[in-house]
C-alpha cells in the first residue's frame, strides 16, 4: 500500500506530495506493558473492596475476542479446539492470528466507518468504495494517524484517494459541518455549541477554539470537476474568519487564524502577489492555492505529538473493546469530564504514540490485559453487582453487539458461514483474501435485513437502540428461520447426523453461544431436544430451538 502523503505547505494535495516512511512495526507487546494496565486500574481503585470478577473461562475470552476482532462469534469447531489446546500462551497465539485475518480487516474497515461516518446516506462517494479504501489502507499496514491525514487531505481528484474524501465531500464539505465533526470524532471535542457563543456548560468549550479550526475550512468549497466530471473540493488563497457571540450586546467582531485547540494560530506563509495561486480561479475552473490550510490542518491535527488527537484515538479503542472510554461521552474530552482512570489513559494514550499508531499492537495490548480477560460475571458472595463508574473493569461489562456483528454472527451460528467457506476453498478461490472478499460479498444480501431492522438512526452510531420492532423481528421475521437451512456443513446437518439430546444440546450451544449447557439448562434441554426428534418434522424443532437462542438476550451481547 503506499504511503501517506504529508504535503509541503506550498502545495496542494493533489498536485504535489512527498512519500512519508511507513513507521517501523511496534515492539512485540511485552508483559511489563500489560501488568501497568491493570496495576493502573488496581491503584485507582485501591479505596474500593478488593473483589474482582475471576478470569473468563477459555470460551468466554474466545467468543469474546472474535467479535471484538473479527466482528463473529467462533464455530463450534473452533471453539472446541481452543478448548482442548493446552498451550499456555494460546490466547495470545488466538490474539494474534485474529489480528492478522482478513476478517479483521474487514471488521476494522466497518468500525472506522462506522465511527467516522455514522451510517450516513451516501451521497458522493458510496459506503463500498470508501470501505474498500480503508481495507486498502489497513492491509497495507497503513497507521491510524496516516489514514485520518489522508482523510483530511483528500480532495477527490486523484482516482486512488478519491474514496478519502468522502468524510468531506459526503457532509457537502460544509465547513461548519465538518469543522464539528472533526473536533467530535478525531479530537474528542463536541464544539457545536461553541460555533455561535462559548459552550453554556463547558467552560473549556470556547467559541475561538471552534472558530480556530473553522479557519482551517473556511476557504474550502465543493463543486464538479468540468474534466472528471466527478464532485472535488476546491479551496481559495484567501478568506478569513471573524466571529462574534450571540450573547454579545455590543457585537465586538473578533478574528482568527487556522489553530487547533491547545495550540498556537498558523499563520499564513507570505507569497508575493500573483502567485497565491497554481491554479487561479475562473469559471468552471478549480482554483488551486499555493498553499493550502485544509492540508496543513491534516499535517497538524494527525501527528503523533499532538495529544488531543492521540488521546481521543486511544479514548474510542479501548471503548470498542471494553464497552466504554475512559472518558465518556466519547466525545466531551474536557477538564470537567476527566477519564475514570486519568493515568491509564496518559499511559494509553503514550503507548499509541510508542506503537505509531499501529492498531494492531495496541487492540493486542488491551485484549491480553487482565482487565479485558475478566468474566462479566460477579464473584458470588460479594458486594459487587454490575459495572458502575465505582467499579468498572473489575469486571467485565456487557456489551451490545452492533447490527453488522450480529447479522454476521447468526450467520457463524447457522452454520451458513462454514459451509460457504468449505465451498469457496474447495473451488477456485483458493487463497484466504480471496475467500474472505468472496464470503463477504454473499453475506451482504443476507445481513442487510437483519442490519436495517437493528441499526438506530444516523449520527447515533454509537448509541445502543433497543426498540420493540427489533424484538419483533427477532422473533417473528421468516429470515432467520430461512438461514437455518439444511446445506452442506450447516449446524442443521451437523444436528441432523446427532442421536444423543445431549450432543444435540452441545452442538447448538456451542454454534450458537460459544459455551456448553450447564446443568440446570440441560434437563430442560433433553426434553426439547426430545420432543423435536419425535416430532413429524424433527428438523423443524431444531429450528425453533436454534432460533430460540439467536433471538436470545445472551446471543444479542459481548460478554
Amino acid at each position: 500500500m503506499r504511503a501517506s502523503l504529508i504535503l509541503c505547505i506550498f502545495c496542494c494535495s493533489s498536485l504535489l506530495g512527498a512519500d512519508v516512511p511507513r513507521p517501523a512495526p511496534a515492539k512485540t507487546t511485552s508483559a511489563p506493558q500489560l501488568d501497568r494496565i491493570d496495576r493502573l486500574l488496581s491503584e485507582a481503585d485501591a479505596k474500593l473492596p478488593d473483589q474482582r470478577a475471576a478470569a473468563a473461562s477459555d470460551l468466554e475470552f474466545l467468543r469474546r475476542a472474535y467479535l471484538d476482532l473479527t466482528g463473529t462469534i467462533p464455530s463450534a469447531g473452533e471453539a472446541r479446539a481452543f478448548e482442548k489446546d493446552r498451550d499456555p500462551a494460546k490466547r495470545e497465539h488466538c490474539v494474534d492470528q485474529l489480528l492478522a485475518s482478513q476478517a479483521h480487516v474487514w471488521h476494522m474497515a466497518e468500525q472506522l466507518d462506522i465511527w467516522w461516518m455514522e451510517r450516513r446516506t451516501d451521497t458522493v462517494v458510496s459506503t463500498g468504495d470508501w470501505r474498500r479504501w480503508l481495507r486498502e489502507n489497513l492491509q497495507g499496514g497503513e497507521p491510524l494517524d496516516f489514514i485520518v491525514r489522508d482523510i483530511l487531505s483528500a480532495d477527490g481528484l486523484v482516482k486512488e484517494t478519491q474514496p478519502a474524501a468522502r468524510f468531506s465531500l459526503d457532509r457537502g464539505s460544509e465547513p461548519n459541518l465538518v469543522a464539528r465533526d472533526i473536533a467530535r470524532l478525531f479530537l474528542g471535542a463536541n464544539l457545536q455549541c461553541a460555533q455561535c457563543h462559548d459552550h453554556p456548560r463547558v467552560e473549556d468549550y470556547t467559541q475561538e477554539k471552534y472558530q480556530g479550526l473553522l479557519a482551517f475550512l473556511v476557504r474550502t468549497r465543493q463543486m464538479t470537476d468540468p474534466k472528471t466530471k466527478k464532485m472535488v473540493l476546491a479551496e481559495k488563497a484567501d478568506g478569513e474568519t471573524t466571529f462574534v457571540s450571540v450573547f454579545d450586546k455590543a457585537k465586538v467582531q473578533k478574528k482568527t487564524g487556522p489553530k487547533l485547540p491547545g495550540l498556537k494560530e498558523i499563520p499564513d506563509p507570505a507569497l508575493a502577489k500573483g502567485t497565491e495561486y497554481i491554479v487561479a480561479p475562473a469559471k468552471d475552473v478549480r482554483e488551486v492555492p499555493r498553499y493550502s490550510r485544509r492540508s496543513r490542518l491534516s499535517e497538524v491535527l494527525a501527528q503523533g505529538g499532538y495529544d488531543p488527537f492521540a488521546r481521543n484515538m486511544a479514548n474510542r479503542l479501548w471503548a470498542m473493546v471494553m464497552g466504554r472510554g475512559l472518558v465518556f461521552p466519547l466525545d466531551m474530552h474536557h477538564p470537567a469530564n476527566p477519564p475514570s482512570h486519568p493515568e491509564l489513559l496518559d499511559h494509553l494514550t503514550s503507548e499509541l504514540i510508542r506503537m505509531q499508531f499501529d492498531h494492531r499492537a495496541f487492540l493486542k495490548l488491551l485484549v491480553l490485559s487482565q482487565a479485558y480477560q475478566r468474566s462479566s460475571q460477579p464473584p458470588s458472595g460479594t458486594a459487587l453487582t454490575r459495572p458502575d463508574s465505582g467499579n468498572r473493569w473489575r469486571m467485565m461489562p456487557l456489551k451490545p453487539l452492533g447490527p453488522e456483528v450480529f447479522a454476521r454472527s447468526a450467520l457463524q451460528a447457522t452454520g451458513w458461514t462454514d459451509g460457504e467457506k468449505a465451498s469457496l476453498r474447495s473451488g477456485a478461490k483458493s487463497v484466504e483474501e480471496g475467500v474472505e472478499e468472496t464470503l463477504q460479498g454473499r453475506m451482504a444480501p443476507l445481513m442487510a435485513p437483519i442490519v436495517r431492522s437493528l441499526k438506530g438512526q444516523p449520527g447515533l452510531a454509537e448509541e445502543f437502540d433497543p426498540r420493540v420492532d427489533q424484538v419483533l423481528f427477532l422473533g417473528n421475521n421468516a429470515h432467520l428461520l430461512n438461514l437455518m437451512g439444511d446445506r452442506p456443513d450447516s449446524l442443521m446437518r451437523r444436528l441432523s447426523g446427532l442421536t444423543d439430546p445431549d450432543a444435540i444440546t452441545e452442538e447448538i450451544h456451542l454454534s450458537v453461544l460459544t459455551r456448553h449447557a450447564t446443568a440446570e439448562e440441560l434437563s430442560d434441554w433433553r426434553a426439547a431436544v426430545n420432543t423435536a426428534k419425535s416430532s413429524s418434522q424433527p428438523q423443524a424443532g431444531f429450528k425453533q430451538l436454534i432460533w430460540a437462542l439467536i433471538a436470545s438476550a445472551e446471543f444479542r451481547f459481548s460478554s
